[in-house]
């Protein structure tokens, strides 16, 4: 037994099997045999998977309007657990940023799983298709398709000619969907970036990042009053967008009580003039966790 080998069993010996687990894996033989053992895995899950009914093998239109991206993470992570939790464990660090959890990473990793699967076997597109058309109804330029076909993010050109009917048929019923919603919405982007630092680089093994984007439909808090608009647009002059004497004056009399606070806080003896927590009318709305109408596509 080598110095290693006797580390790793004293660390398990001692109750620390995560310390012991890294000790050995840090040698090439148990390294191999892991890597080999997770990759055998991992192949069988997709094989079965790909072989099977699934929700990404459905591409038809009506499969298409259907087509819940939520559900699909589901099906992924009942019926390829140690595949989703390999993807899961890349992209997600949690004591990084508050807003990265599970609820925001998961649709993201799903449509990586989606993406990987796509490129496995044609059957498994329906992700890509939905994609597909959305951009292309959306009016998004041939040469564009194409550059993000290449990536695998959309389909082929001889795909997209096939099912181009389809794609505006589906793109407007997820339009008159929307549409029939009573609560007000946006379209929110947001990146999801991730540095994945390796223990021992090498010329083929070296840091990467990952860069992922992700559109959403986000329901408004806060409704808007009833009525029409003071002015239409075209009748707004550049005047009233720039900012008067009136907006300056205001600015600087609001900056009181930002100081007023800063002053609190730092300067122990002015505590007293910390002010109570500040509420508005829709103090309880803001607090509440915003609403997700439509995932529309992630892109990597």
């Amino acid at each position: 037994m080598n110095s290693a080998e006797a580390i790793a069993l004293k660390q398990i010996r001692d109750g620390r099997l995560s310390a012991g687990f890294v000790t050995l894996i840090g040698r090439d033989e148990f390294y191999s045999l892991v890597f080999s053992t997770c990759s055998r895995i991992i192949s069988q899950e997709v094989k079965a998977y790909s072989q099977g009914k699934s929700m990404l093998s459905l591409t038809s239109a009506e499969d298409l309007r259907q087509f819940d991206l939520d559900s699909v993470g589901k099906e992924l992570r009942d019926r390829m657990p140690r595949t989703y939790q390999v993807v899961d464990a890349i992209t997600l660090r949690e004591h990084e940023s508050k807003m990265k959890t599970h609820e925001y990473v998961r649709p993201a990793v799903t449509s990586v799983l989606c993406k990987c699967l796509s490129i496995y076997s044609d059957r498994l597109s329906a992700y890509r298709y939905l994609i597909s058309s959305v951009l292309a109804s959306g009016g998004t330029k041939h040469q564009t398709m194409d550059q993000l076909a290449r990536l695998y993010d959309v389909m082929s050109n001889t795909a997209r000619d096939n099912k181009q009917s389809d794609y505006v048929q589906i793109f407007n019923t997820i339009k008159l969907e929307w549409k029939r919603r009573p609560k007000p919405f946006q379209v929110v982007f947001d990146n999801v970036d991730k540095h994945l630092s390796r223990r021992q680089q090498s010329k083929d093994v070296t840091n990467t990042l990952c860069h992922m984007v992700q559109a959403l439909c986000v329901g408004d808090r806060v409704m808007a009053p009833p009525g029409s608009p003071q002015t239409a647009i075209d009748e707004v002059t550049t005047e009233q967008l720039l900012v008067s004497q009136a907006d300056r004056a205001s600015v600087v009399s609001r900056m009181v009580y930002v100081v007023r606070d800063i002053w609190s806080k730092l300067i122990p003896a002015l505590a007293w003039m910390k002010p109570p927590r500040y509420t508005h009318d829709y103090s309880a709305e803001m607090k509440a966790k915003s609403e997700k109408v439509f995932w529309l596509f992630y892109i990597l």
